[in-house]
This record gives structure tokens, sequence and C-alpha cells, in this order.
């Protein structure tokens, strides 16, 4: 992946990169590569994980990934369609906490 995003950065066209889950996210950013930004979109629901919005769900150690990434200064946002707003994760997560 880390290779194909040396080729892929350099297009003049938009692009979009999908992961798989939140860990193949933090892989990505360990080989250097950095993303302009990043829609966190569908999480799927388990037993052991809590609702971000109505179609994020994560555990504990995906939240603290997330974190990190954020403290890093990635530019993680949740926006499920194009129309919708933009919302920062950071102000997500910091809503869940003051519940």
């Amino acid at each position: 992946a880390a290779e194909r995003w040396q080729m892929l950065k350099n297009l003049s066209k938009k692009i979009i990169v999908l992961m798989q889950s939140i860990e193949n996210l933090v892989k990505l950013y360990e080989t250097a590569v950095e993303l302009p930004a990043v829609n966190l979109g569908l999480v799927n629901y388990t037993d052991s994980k809590t609702a971000l919005t109505k179609s994020i769900y994560i555990s504990g150690e995906e939240k603290r990934q997330l974190e990190i990434l954020l403290s890093k200064g990635v530019d993680i946002y949740v926006q499920t369609l194009p129309v919708d707003e933009k919302i920062p994760l950071g102000k997500i997560l910091s809503q869940m906490e003051d519940k």
C-alpha cells in the first residue's frame, strides 16, 4: 500500500483510499504514508464496541489508536454523505467523554 501511495499522491485527480480497519489505517501511517484527511466511515457493531455515531462503533483499543493519530495532527472527521457537515472526530470523542 505504501508503494502504491507514492505513485498515487502525485496525481492531479482526487482519490479515495478504503481501509478495512482502524488498525490498518494506523499501520499505513506507520509506513510514513500521510493521507491529507481521513473520513471515518462505517465501522461495524460488535458487543465490545461503543457507538460514536449511528454507523460507527469502536472498541477501546480503536479509540486509543484514533486518539494517537489525532495527537499526531491527522485530520480525522465523520461525514456520512457529501452534503453532510464534516464533524471533527475530536469533537465527537469529547462529547462522548462529557456524557
